[in-house]
This record gives structure tokens, sequence and C-alpha cells, in this order.
């Protein structure tokens, strides 16, 4: 298919959206039941344990990106027409969960605007996906004009298709702000007439339930991508983000948690973080000079100036900055002398600096340089082990209660954006995750994406969809609060592996 909003609707007749609601992101599928499989016209239709979403922009890939059109449909799941995505809007009042539950409890006009923001995204990216083809909700953002564009190929006219509902998933929170905007009245109000693409009379907007307190619809869908070819193994699913959500998924019963990982391994409240945007160092690798000496070489997105670090090269960072010496496994920057007495090289050694400038907060605070602009203070590296911690924790209490051991895993199997952006090694040197042979972990993109695609695909085609209920009743949510052994494990991990374990 040809991108841009000259496309042509298939000869299909029922479609429908799936909304993957992030806290971060917002992703959003076109899809019907009646799609050809790309294999079957000379494509590559994912097949296996799962489909890999990562060619879907922002599903899978860089949590950072604004909106876009997917230009590769040979990437997307089977029965996907489009997929698009966007920054949540609600961002604004708060970068991580708990911050825009803050703001809600102020009072009636904030837990609205939460609302109405987010439901306007939703109607607003049911346009986009429609207007591809010709068909609008209302109007197009100026900004999206230009991604929707496209050569002018002759549009013929489209087909009769109806689209006959929308389905939501999400974090309980997310969900929860919008449980009262009225998705199906303001659909109704400005969808376009007298075009061949209706909207069916029984038209709805559905929430898929969650599993329990923080522990959302988008851990159940992402569940349910992976039960569906699990096959009697033993895997323990990971989406990494600001609320961090934790399935264990295994024949002797499943068990789920979420963890307040914050926003550091984002990039936020970090002094020098920022989104995977143009400009943001995403990785670093050690390079040997021509004296013998090392220093760090660093890759930024679009190979833009640098302008910050993104969560994926705060990450490459402190894993470099461990191995090399130039901090402790207490997360400790060491001064020049002592990083160099540990063996830290020399150059790197060198970016090591105090700040008589105030930009770190305080005068005379040590500071990373990795350019004049960009720098890393010991602040933001305990922010950063405050992250990995409670992630951590939550994954070990898990797997405590379950009596297993990280050896006795078949998979881990890392899911949403950034899990799909930060690196196994990164991962496994840090603690972030269980030792485990490297070849168990997965990077499988947006799972919560692919399985409420296949849930709403099932739905189109009037099956029963008692196996995600029966899934979700199989789920046993554990309260991290309520177990003092997480404080324990927690101040544990803020430790991190011993230098020879993370080289």
């Amino acid at each position: 298919m040809e991108s841009g909003k000259d496309r042509d609707l298939p000869e299909y007749t029922e479609y429908g959206i799936a909304f993957d609601l992030g806290s971060t992101t917002l992703a959003a599928y076109l899809c019907t039941p009646f799609a050809k499989k790309e294999s079957d016209a000379g494509g590559t239709a994912g097949t296996g344990e799962m489909q890999d979403t990562r060619g879907i922009p922002d599903a899978g890939g860089s949590p950072d990106a604004g909106r876009n059109l997917t230009a590769a449909p040979e990437l997307l799941p089977e029965g996907v027409l489009l997929a698009i995505s966007r920054v949540n809007p609600q961002i604004a009042f708060g970068p991580d969960i708990l911050s825009r539950v803050t703001y809600a409890s102020r009072g009636a006009k904030e837990k609205k605007a939460l609302s109405d923001i987010l439901g306007d995204a939703v109607v607003s990216m049911t346009a986009e996906l429609l207007s591809v083809y010709g068909v609008g909700i209302g109007e197009i953002p100026p900004d999206t004009a230009g991604a929707l564009s496209g050569p002018d190929s002759g549009k013929a006219s489209p087909p009769p298709g109806i689209l006959s509902r929308i389905l939501l998933v999400g974090n309980p929170v997310i969900l929860g702000s919008v449980q009262d905007y009225p998705f199906e009245k303001t659909v109704r109000e400005h969808f376009p007439k007298n075009t061949p693409f209706t909207l069916s009379d029984s038209f709805r907007a559905e929430f898929l339930p969650g599993i329990g307190n923080y522990v959302g619809a988008d851990a159940l869908a992402a569940s349910y991508a992976l039960e569906e070819k699990r096959e009697g193994r033993t895997l323990l699913l990971i989406d990494i983000g600001t609320n961090a959500e934790i399935v264990l998924l295994r024949d002797d019963g499943n068990l789920a948690t979420s963890v307040a990982a914050g926003p550091a391994m984002e990039g936020g409240n970090i002094s020098c973080g920022m989104r995977g945007e143009p400009g943001a160092i995403d990785k670093m690798s050690l390079t040997e000079l021509v004296n013998g000496d090392f220093d760090l070489r660093f890759h930024t997105i679009d190979e833009a100036t640098p302008k910050g670090v993104c969560g994926s090269g705060l990450l490459s960072l402190l894993q470099h900055l461990l191995e090399t010496g130039a901090i402790d496994n207490t997360g400790y920057l060491c001064d020049r002398q002592a990083a160099l007495a540990s063996g830290c090289p020399y150059r790197i050694a060198g970016r090591i600096e105090i700040d008589n400038t105030g930009y770190s907060g305080r005068n005379n605070a040590r500071y990373f340089r990795l350019t004049d602009l960009v720098r890393i203070s010991q602040e933001d590296i305990r922010e950063l082990l405050l992250s990995i911690s409670a992630l951590r924790s939550g994954t070990e209490l898990l797997l405590r209660m379950a009596g297993l051991t990280a050896s006795e895993l078949d998979g881990i199997r890392l899911a949403g954006a950034f899990g799909s952006c930060i690196t196994v090694e990164s991962a496994l040197a840090l603690g972030i995750l269980p030792p485990i042979p490297a070849g168990k972990i997965r990077q499988c993109g947006n799972l919560a994406g692919s399985g409420a695609v296949r849930i709403l695909l099932r739905k189109l085609s009037g099956e029963e969809v008692t196996d995600v209920i029966n899934l979700r009743k199989s789920i046993l949510t554990v309260q991290l609060a309520n177990r003092p052994e997480f404080q324990e494990l927690f101040y544990h991990y803020m430790t991190l592996p011993s230098r020879d374990r993370a080289e």
C-alpha cells in the first residue's frame, strides 16, 4: 500500500481501532479481521511466539517521538492496516502515574482536565488513522498534515466500510482517568456524513479490564500475546516504565505486580535527561585511542548535536562508568585520583570534574562531563539507582513468592517502548534483570498493543474471548507495599553488581 492520505480502503467491511494508552506513549492500530496476510501477497507476516511490533513507530521503539505513521506495512501484525503513535498529552500534568494521581486528587476540575486531554487525543488519533483513506473526523491538527500527505496517486472512491468499535487498554489510572469521557458521543458528533465509510449504529468504545491495582489492562493484553504461544514455559514479562508491570506466567499459577520505578530510566528527573528526540545521546561505547588509552564514544539520535541523554543512553553510560571504575558499586562517583587508582582510563577519569557554577544545584559538586553542555551528577546517578532497585526488587519478590530462582525461568520478555530501547547487556550488567543467559531474554516491542489487536480482531470476527477473561482470573496480584521483604530487597539492590560481574 502507498503511504499518504491517497491510500484506498481495502475491500473489507468491518473495522475497529485498538488503543494502547501508555503513561508515556499512545499507540493506535486500525484493524480488520478480513485483512489478508502480508505473506499471501509476498510479504513477511510474522509468525511464532508473538508478533514483534518494533516496526510500529513508538509502539515498540523510542518512547519519544511525537506522532507518526508507519511506513512499513509488512512489519505490522496480521490484521493491522495502519499504526500511529504520539506522546501521551497527560504528561503535561506529571511525568509519571503517581504525579498525575496527585494532580487529579486536587478536585473535579483537575480530574476533568486529565480526562479531556486524553479523550481528545484518542478521538484525534481516530481521525488521523481514517484520514489516510480520505475520511476525517473533525479537523486534522495542522502539524499532522505533512505526515498524512503523499504523492497524488489518483485516489479511487473507497468501498463501503463500517467502524464498529474501539478497544482501549492501559494502566488502571490511565483508563480510570477517561472512564467518564464520552467517546461514543464525541466520535458520533464529528463523524463525517455522506461518506462510503460509515459509523456502525452499534458503535462501541470498550475498556479492557485490568488485572489489579496498578497492574492494568495493558499488562493483561501483553500477557495474552505471550500466553497464546507459551506452551508450558515459565516466562517473566517485564514492561519497563514509570509504573513498571511484572507478570510471571507459568502452569502452576500466574503472579503479577507493579512498581513505581519513576521516570529516571526514561530521562525524567535527570539534569541532562531528555526524551529520545534528535540530539539525545542514546548509546555509548568504549573506544581505544592511538596512545592505548580509552575514552567514551557516544551516538545521538539522527546524529544531531548532543543536547542531553535519553534513558537508554543513561543506562549505557552507567554501565561504562561502573566497568571502568569511575563509579563504585554503590554508585559513588569517584574523584579523579581515586578513579585512576582503581584502573579507570586516564581520558575517562579526566571527565570527572567539580562544578563551581551551580549547574548541579550546589557548588563543589562532582559530575561526569560528556560535552560542555551535557553532564551527569551524583544526584542523577542516585535517581537511576532508585529506579533500578525498585524494578529489580519487584522482580525478585515475585520469584520468591513463586518459589523460583532466576535459573528456573525459561525466558524473560521485555515489553514496552523503553524495554525495546535498552540493551540486554546494560540491563544485565547493572542488575536491572536477574542473572540469566542473554539468549533467554527477548525484547518484544509493544506486546500490549499486539495483544489488544488480537483481542479486537476476535471481537470483530464475532468470537468469544473467554480465554482472555480466564487468563485475567488466573493472575494473582501482589501488593508490594504490604510486604516488608520488599524494603529489604530494595535496600540490597541499591548496590550495583560488583565491577568484575559488570565486566
